[in-house]
């Protein structure tokens, strides 16, 4: 019981990080004041169930062309100049680990460096549009995950447990793929289980080694995972 408990507080902690980073950039998106300090002015959006593209959809028409860029680099470091300062390095393309597009979209995992003992992951979602007869890049919404020397990864719960809390945050997510008729699944853990997992028997459709400082990460995803089930009641196995 005491572990069903812990669950539900890492998902719910998950759940409103990922509306709050929504939240801002609704907030941005619609007009709010935001200072240099990253403060915004007051606004409130009730959630009555479903995900973030039902609850609060992105008018991807209402993008100005100024904000498009000639690069997902480009229009990912265009941010920097509304973001607070101690989040200025993370709009800072220092390496691409995951990059795939399509004639709409592009997403990115990348890391931003700060210095020898931060840095950041960030999946970004931009939006592709042909502006002054070229294709260009707005980025639509964004997930970053701040990494320091002296975090600690403990393995509680298991990888089962990662995975359960990574599938039921999807129903609440925004679809992060470049196809919005696919069901896109990512992630990023420092279980080599990965390997061995499968979600309605399937496999990942790609897993990608790479470093948080001197530990073995895994960047993971399935391009479109067949099932109709809701994320939250897809079977796994891990064999």
């Amino acid at each position: 019981m005491a572990k069903k408990k812990m669950i539900l507080i890492i998902v719910l902690v998950g759940i409103i990080c990922v509306l709050g980073l929504d939240l801002m950039r609704i907030a941005k998106d619609q007009g709010f004041a935001m200072s240099g300090q990253g403060q915004m002015g007051q606004t409130q959006i009730t959630f009555t169930g479903g995900n973030l593209d039902q609850i609060a959809p992105i008018d991807e028409d209402a993008i100005a062309d100024e904000r498009y860029r000639d690069t997902p680099q480009e229009a990912i470091e265009a941010v920097q100049a509304l973001a607070p300062p101690e989040q200025v390095y993370r709009w800072k393309v220092d390496e691409v680990i995951f990059q795939k597009e399509s004639d709409e979209y592009a997403v990115l995992y990348y890391r931003a460096v700060k210095d020898k003992n931060q840095e950041c992951f960030t999946f970004v979602k931009l939006k592709k549009k042909q502006v002054a007869g070229s294709v260009k890049y707005a980025v639509l919404t964004f997930n970053p995950h701040e990494r320091n020397t002296k975090d600690k990864f403990m393995k509680m719960g298991g990888f089962d447990y990662y995975v359960q809390i990574n599938l039921s945050m999807k129903d609440m997510d925004r679809n992060m793929g470049v196809d919005p008729e696919k069901r896109f699944i990512w992630g990023s853990t420092f279980y080599d289980d990965i390997y061995h997992l499968k979600i309605e028997g399937q496999a990942p459709t790609e897993i990608i080694p790479y470093m948080q400082f001197d530990r073995q990460f895994y960047f993971w995803y399935y391009d479109d995972i067949q099932s109709d089930k809701p994320y939250s009641q897809m079977e796994f196995t891990v064999e």
